[in-house]
């Protein structure tokens, strides 16, 4: 095998290397003012001015498991669709609605993240509270009773730390 065929699988390799090294964005909407996008590589960049609940929220993605996360892109929107509409923009691997999701946002938002797989081909994934798992694009989040140290929670409030996951 002459030496050229052994470079250029080198380059192939560490080409692949690369895409698979850059996962670990997960995409969180919440309900809030002001209106925009951050993007975050660090629990110490959340914006001001948010909910004590949407900023504990954001903490929980950056929680991270095995491998750490890598950026939390928040947008921050009056509602989930529009949310869904400027997520549809960003490069993430996992998604999550807001703390306070209502079943009705989370429909709209599985059928909105199945769209992008199935028509788009963009491979992001959603975690939702209690949402049929009809489909590879959604992690169906079902659990009561979460007590972490003193703090209890809802699968809604939860689905940001699976998604840091």
């Amino acid at each position: 095998m002459p030496l050229p065929n052994i470079l250029i699988a080198f380059k192939s390799k560490a080409s692949t290397a690369i895409k698979r090294g850059s996962r670990g964005v997960v995409g969180v909407i919440i309900t809030d003012t002001p209106v925009g996008v951050y993007l975050l590589e660090d629990n110490t960049q959340i914006p001001n001015g948010l909910t004590a609940e949407n900023k504990a929220y954001i903490e929980r993605a950056f929680l991270g498991g095995q491998n750490a996360v890598k950026k939390v892109v928040v947008i921050v929107t009056d509602t989930v669709l529009n949310g869904l509409k400027t997520l549809e923009t960003q490069k993430c691997d996992y998604a999550v609605g807001p703390h306070d999701i209502s079943p009705s946002d989370v429909t709209a938002m599985a059928t909105f993240i199945k769209g992008l797989r199935d028509n788009k081909g963009i491979k992001m994934k959603a975690v939702l509270p209690n949402s049929p798992s009809d489909h590879e694009g959604i992690i169906n989040f079902t659990t009561t009773d979460i007590v972490v140290g003193e703090d209890s929670f809802t699968a809604a409030e939860y689905c940001s730390r699976i998604a840091g996951l």
